[in-house]
């Protein structure tokens, strides 16, 4: 076993020991011999590791012995392995074997890249030809279980179809009529929903409204949280074909509902300089009193709300799958004030306050699309939540 040896500073942080600590233990994984693969019986990563040593230090005697046993011992599992997968009945079984084929050319070719190890192996086995044979018969098992999943005619199906084509496809690249059976399994697997927007019956807020409606639409031709869920524009034919549909209404609003309050506040402040006094020995002082003012601080607030409803239909059965509510409000307000009398009884808040007039109040179409704004973050996140895993 290798070992580490540094002198000990008392000043030495218990963090930078650790660091050393862990550096060490580190060096000592990336440098292994492949012993410890060995022994509980990863063949392959016992081989990569003596190669990975050896190519570093092509003296070491343990990673030269374990590679020596390692791989003869890789080649006679993973022959004794294909053997085996031959036997039984899985019918993914080419794909089985192809892999062990993979394995015994890739450690082919990394021991080929290894000077000091090919010293060490009498025999090298390599098997494109086997590679080769078996990736086309993995492909042709992968695309025989993707016809028989989009036989089935269903969307979960379609799914298990869209796996199986893209393994066929990874081992034998164009194979068959894979890009055509893919189209379909998509356009079988794909749940198309069209997002119907229903007018508010008002002209007066028309453009808040299609604002609403754009940021709905903005939200859905962005969606991309679900590859199998594709949003459709409401036309006549996209209802026809859709599987479900999302009805979004305005139940109710109100906008510009204004209330005014003004309340007056006697204010006063002690000690405050009202005068001076001249004194018989010609020296001034001041005069000391009490100051009052009326204080009027008028508030008015204007509020809008309102209300959309969400559905979310089969348009198959015409069976509700969602049925949710989202409330949306906005209040805007304006304050001032306006005093009468000494003007020092007011503190410098209630100055500031007198400083300020009457603001006109934002226009309906804006106070509508502002009470809109937490109406459209639920029915984003609604429709996120439901769609994501559908």
């Amino acid at each position: 076993m290798q070992k580490f040896f540094f002198n000990f500073n008392p000043h030495l942080s218990l963090f930078a020991v650790l660091i050393v600590l862990f550096s060490g233990s580190a060096f000592l994984n990336s440098c292994s011999s492949g012993k410890k693969a060995y022994e509980r019986g990863d063949y392959y990563t016992s081989v990569i590791q003596s190669i990975e040593r050896l190519r570093k230090s092509p003296t070491n005697k343990k990673a030269r012995a374990n590679l020596q046993k390692a791989y003869p011992t890789a080649v006679k599992y993973y022959i004794k392995r294909i053997d085996d997968i031959k036997k039984t009945t899985n019918p993914f079984k080419g794909e089985q074997i192809l892999s062990c084929y993979k394995n015994l050319n890739a450690l082919y070719k990394e021991l080929q890249r290894c000077p000091s190890c090919t010293e060490l192996i009498e025999t090298l086995y390599y098997y494109p030809t086997e590679e080769t044979q078996f990736s086309k018969i993995a492909a042709e098992e992968r695309y025989q279980a993707g016809l028989d999943a989009l036989s089935k005619n269903t969307r979960e199906s379609a799914k298990a179809a869209i796996d199986h084509f893209n393994r066929a496809n990874s081992y034998s690249p164009n194979y068959k009529d894979i890009a055509g059976k893919l189209t379909e399994a998509y356009e079988l697997a794909t749940l198309k929903v069209v997002v119907d927007q229903l007018p508010v019956p008002t002209v007066t807020y028309q453009l808040s409204v299609e604002f609403f409606q754009d940021k709905i639409d903005q939200y859905i031709a962005g969606f991309n949280q679900n590859k199998f869920v594709k949003f459709l524009a409401p036309t006549k034919e996209n209802f026809r074909i859709a599987d479900e549909i999302v009805m979004l209404r305005f139940d109710e609003f109100q906008v510009g509902n204004t209330r005014s309050t003004d309340r007056i506040t006697e204010v006063k402040r002690d000690s405050v300089i009202v005068g001076t006094i001249k004194l018989d020995n010609g020296e001034v002082k001041n005069v000391y009193g009490t100051v009052k003012a009326k204080l009027t601080e008028h508030r008015t607030e204007i509020s809008s709300s309102g209300l959309v409803t969400m559905k979310i239909i089969n348009n198959r059965t015409n069976s509700v799958l969602v049925h949710d509510k989202f409330p949306g409000e906005y209040v805007w307000g304006n304050i001032w004030a306006t005093f009468n009398g000494d003007e020092r009884a007011l503190s410098n808040k209630q100055l500031d306050m007198t400083r300020k007039s009457f603001t006109p109040p934002p226009p309906p179409q804006t106070l509508f699309v502002e009470f809109c704004r937490p109406i459209y973050d639920q029915v984003c996140s609604s429709i996120y939540k439901f769609y994501k895993s559908r």
